[in-house]
C-alpha cells in the first residue's frame, strides 16, 4: 500500500508539474522535469524491486497473509517486484500523457492492459493450472505490452515540450518542486487516510492472530 502511494504520489506530482510548465510555455523546463522524472523512477523502480524479491517472506508477513497462502502469496510478490521496472515505467509514461493534456491514451493502455491480463489469467491459470504464479506473470506481461503500445503512440505524439539527452538527470530546483510543493503532501495524505482506515479496521474488527510461521519470519 505504502509502495503504491509512493509510486502514484510521485507520478500525480510529476503531472501536476509539467503540467503547469506547458501551460506557461516553459518548453526547457518541462523537459527537465521529465528527465527527472526518469531518474527518479528508475531509483524507485530499482529499490521496490530489490525489497520485494529479497524480503518477499518479510513483506507477506506483514501484509498478514494467513498461512495456508502464504509460499503462494511470496511467489506473487517475489514475480510482481520483479516486474516492478515495468509497472513503475508504465506509470512514468502515463504520468506524462496526462501532463500534456492527454487522458484519453492512458485510458487506452490501461484497457489494452487489461485485455492482456483477463487473457493472460484465463491461459496460465485456468489453462496450465500455475495459480497465483500465474496471475502474477499475467500482470506483469500486460503491464510490459501496455509500456510497449504507450512507448509507440508517445514516439509518434509531437511532444509540447523540448526532451534531450542532457535533460535525463537530477535537476536540483526540480526535483525539490516535485518534492515539496507535490509528492510530501501527497504521501502524507495517503499515509493519514490509509493510517485512519487502519485504526477504525482494528476498532471495529478484532486483528488477526498471526500464524507460528508469521512469528518465526518477523
Amino acid at each position: 500500500m505504502t509502495l503504491t502511494n509512493l509510486v502514484s504520489s510521485f507520478a500525480m506530482g510529476t503531472t501536476v508539474l509539467l503540467g503547469q510548465q506547458i501551460g506557461c510555455g516553459e518548453r526547457k523546463q518541462g523537459g527537465r522535469t521529465v528527465g527527472t522524472a526518469i531518474v527518479m523512477f528508475t531509483v524507485i523502480a530499482l529499490v521496490m524491486t530489490a525489497v520485494l524479491v529479497i524480503f518477499a517472506p518479510q513483506v507477506s508477513s506483514i501484509m498478514n497473509a494467513p498461512e495456508e497462502a502464504f509460499d503462494k502469496t511470496v511467489a506473487y510478490v517475489r514475480i510482481c517486484g520483479g516486474g516492478m521496472l515495468v509497472i513503475v515505467a508504465y506509470n512514468l509514461i502515463g504520468c506524462i500523457f496526462r501532463g500534456i493534456g492527454d487522458s484519453r491514451t492512458p485510458l487506452f493502455t490501461v484497457a489494452v492492459a487489461c485485455v492482456f491480463n483477463i487473457a493472460g489469467d484465463l491461459i496460465l491459470c485456468a489453462g496450465f493450472k500455475m495459480g497465483t504464479s500465474g496471475a502474477a506473470f499475467a500482470t506483469v506481461f500486460a503491464q510490459i505490452i501496455s509500456v510497449i503500445v504507450s512507448f509507440g503512440v508517445i514516439r509518434k505524439k509531437e511532444l509540447p515540450f523540448e526532451m534531450h539527452k542532457t535533460d535525463i538527470g537530477v535537476h536540483g530546483r526540480t526535483l525539490r518542486k516535485m518534492v515539496w510543493r507535490f509528492l510530501l503532501p501527497l504521501v502524507l495524505e495517503c499515509f493519514s487516510c490509509h493510517f485512519s482506515m487502519e485504526m477504525c479496521w482494528r476498532e471495529f474488527f478484532p486483528p488477526m492472530q498471526w500464524s507460528s510461521r508469521q512469528r518465526q519470519i518477523t
